[in-house]
């Protein structure tokens, strides 16, 4: 089965991952699964939405002092050093969903794009109720061979203990290779039919976004978060034939049930 999570959610998934981990502080293993169902865009660019339910799973097990493993949506893996009690450093592994050329009248004649694993260095600084973070990941899968750097800061609010909610705004950037292959069109793929003129994407922030969510604790190991997401894309992704639709918008309502 095709995984179709966006990285974007993970925030949400995270929310509700602190939010029982504030239960459970001294126990080496924290592990949360779950079903989310919502919408999003069907890939980056269109102008169409699809639906999506699927399941997930949260995980973190500290294995020594400030030291641990962890596993999230979209088979995201990775270690975390705790350097300091408010900065978080580490290196994870992303998986990133492919595109498939029968998903738009646009994409016909396209390569699909396959499903690939970023890995890269991220760190997390917080102050406050706010966390920024960055982080640096790497194709290790071969499939566009570029590199993809993301920055951010989220602001945490308790309204009260049982109910968490989270702003957050964050843009990407991207090198000569990742935007090429995510929103090129080489002159092989030019189709005047389809308006789709051959275009080289070159290196740039291509996207600014905001996030919010709201997640509520039902009890100590029940809990309900609601998410929603708004991208615009920028730089050379913006300009790209293939955009129908700069302004993307995603939402989700997911269920997450604390094992340990």
């Amino acid at each position: 089965m095709k995984k179709i999570l966006l990285s974007a959610l993970v925030a949400a998934f995270a929310v509700t991952a602190q939010a029982q981990t504030a239960q459970y502080e001294n126990d080496p293993l924290d592990l949360t699964i779950g079903l989310a169902v919502g919408i999003k865009p069907e890939y980056s660019g269109s102008d169409d939405r699809e639906a999506f339910a699927t399941p997930y799973l949260i995980g973190k097990y500290t294995f020594a002092d400030r030291q641990s493993v962890f596993i999230g949506p979209e088979a995201t893996l990775g270690y975390n050093y705790a350097y300091k009690d408010n900065i978080d450093m580490g290196i994870s592994f992303d998986y990133r969903e492919g595109r498939d050329s029968g998903e738009d009248v646009l994409l016909r004649g396209m390569e699909d794009l396959d499903d690939t694993v970023e890995a890269g260095p991220y760190i997390k600084i917080t102050s406050g109720p706010i966390t920024y973070s960055a982080s640096l990941r790497y194709d290790i899968g071969g499939v566009h061979d570029g590199f993809v750097a993301d920055f951010g800061a989220k602001y945490t609010h308790k309204f009260k203990p049982s109910l968490i909610g989270t702003l957050g705004v964050g843009t990407s950037y991207g090198d000569d290779d990742f935007m090429q292959h995510q929103y090129g069109v080489a002159a092989s793929q030019v189709s005047l039919p389809l308006n789709r003129t051959e275009y080289r994407a070159s290196a740039s922030f291509y996207n600014v976004n905001a996030t919010t969510s709201l997640t509520y604790m039902v009890n100590e190991r029940l809990s309900v978060t609601a998410m929603a997401k708004a991208e615009k894309l920028t730089g050379d992704a913006d300009d790209s034939p293939l955009v129908q639709d700069d302004m993307l918008y995603t939402g989700l309502l997911s269920v997450g049930y604390k094992l340990y």
